[in-house]
C-alpha cells in the first residue's frame, strides 16, 4: 500500500480506474490484517483524497471498494464468526499505567479520599506495588481496571486521571514513555518470537520439531550479536528512518511524497496508543516499507531523475 501511495502521489495520473480497485482492495486489506488498521485508513484517508484531489472520480472508486469489503468483514462475517468487541480496559491501559506508577512510587502522597477512588476503578491497586506496576509492561495495570465500573462510570475514571494529571505530570510522561520505548528508542530490541522451547504465560509451545526451535533460536540469538546487523529487531530504528526520510522530502519541497510516511505515522501513533510494548508484529508495515520507502525517498526515481535532473 505504501508503495502504490508513492506511486500515485509522484504519478497522479497512474491512478487509473484499474489501480483504483486494487487501492480499494489494499485499503481493506490494511484494515483486516491489523486491529488498528482501520483507524490507520480513517485517518489517511484526507490526506489521500487531498493530495490525489484531482482523481477523485477513481478515489469514489476506491472508497466504494473499501466501504464494500469492510462492510461484508464487519458485519456479517463478524457476526457468522462471532467476533465481539474486546474488554474495555484494553483502550485505557495507558492511563492506568500512569496511575499506576504514581501509586506505586507517591502513595505516601495520596490523600485517603484519592486512595479509596483509585480502588474503587482499579480494586487492590497498591497492595503489591511491585507487580502492580512494570515500567514495561501494561498488563498489570490494565487488568487491575474493572470493565463493569469503566461501562457505569467512563467519566469518573477519566476525570480521576484529570486530577492527578497536573501534580504528576512527570510520572505521567515517564509512565508512557517506558511503556512505549521500545517503538522509539532505537537500541531496544523487539521480541520476535520464534516458537520458544518454555511456555509462558503468554506463549505455548508446540511438541512438533522440538530440536529445529532450539536450532532457530540459538542461529538467531547469534545472529542479533552481531554489530549493526543485530539492530535490525530495532522499531526504534525503522521508525527514525521513516521520519527522517519524511524530513528529507519536506526539505526538498516534495511535500506529495511525504503520503506513504503519512500512513506509517498514523499506523505509529495508533500503535502507542495501545497497551503493546516491544512488539514488532504491531508496526510489521515498517519493515515491510521502509527498505523500499527510505532509499527511494534519499535517492529518488528514475522519473524524478528525469523531470529534475
Amino acid at each position: 500500500l505504501c508503495m502504490e501511495l508513492w506511486d500515485f502521489a509522484n504519478r497522479s495520473e497512474a491512478l487509473t480506474w484499474q489501480r483504483s480497485l486494487w487501492l480499494g482492495a489494499l485499503l481493506f486489506l490494511t484494515c483486516f490484517w491489523q486491529k488498528n488498521g482501520l483507524y490507520v485508513v480513517l485517518l489517511t484517508l484526507p490526506f489521500i483524497l487531498w493530495i490525489l484531489r484531482r482523481r477523485w472520480k477513481q478515489l469514489l472508486c476506491a472508497g466504494g471498494v473499501l466501504l464494500l469489503l469492510t462492510g461484508i468483514y464487519r458485519g456479517p462475517m463478524f457476526s457468522a464468526l462471532d467476533v465481539s468487541p474486546g474488554p474495555m480496559h484494553e483502550a485505557f491501559s495507558i492511563p492506568a499505567q500512569q496511575i499506576a506508577r504514581v501509586v506505586r512510587y507517591h502513595a505516601e502522597e495520596l490523600d485517603s479520599a484519592l486512595l479509596e477512588e483509585i480502588e474503587h476503578y482499579m480494586p487492590s491497586m497498591g497492595q503489591t506495588p511491585d507487580a502492580d506496576y512494570l515500567p514495561l509492561l501494561a498488563d498489570p495495570a490494565k487488568n487491575r481496571l474493572s470493565d463493569a465500573v469503566l461501562r457505569e462510570d467512563l467519566g469518573g475514571f477519566l476525570r480521576l486521571w484529570a486530577k492527578l494529571l497536573p501534580r504528576y505530570l512527570g510520572e505521567y510522561v515517564m509512565a508512557f514513555l517506558l511503556l512505549k520505548y521500545g517503538y522509539w528508542y532505537p537500541g531496544a530490541r523487539a521480541v520476535f518470537d520464534h516458537g520458544g522451547t518454555q511456555a509462558t504465560e503468554y506463549y505455548d509451545t508446540h511438541p512438533w520439531f522440538p530440536a529445529l526451535r532450539t536450532a532457530v533460536n540459538s542461529a538467531h540469538n547469534l545472529a542479533m550479536r552481531i554489530p549493526i546487523f543485530g539492530m535490525i529487531e530495532s522499531c526504534g530504528l525503522f521508525v527514525w528512518s521513516a521520519l527522517l526520510a519524511a524530513g528529507l522530502l519536506l526539505y526538498r519541497r516534495k511535500g506529495k511524497l511525504v503520503l506513504p510516511f503519512v500512513l506509517l505515522g498514523f499506523l505509529f501513533l495508533t500503535t502507542i496508543a495501545s497497551p503493546v510494548n516491544l512488539e514488532y508484529r504491531y508496526i510489521f508495515g515498517f519493515y515491510t516499507a521502509v527498505p523500499f520507502l527510505v532509499p527511494t525517498a534519499v535517492f529518488g526515481t528514475k522519473k524524478e531523475e528525469g523531470t529534475h535532473g
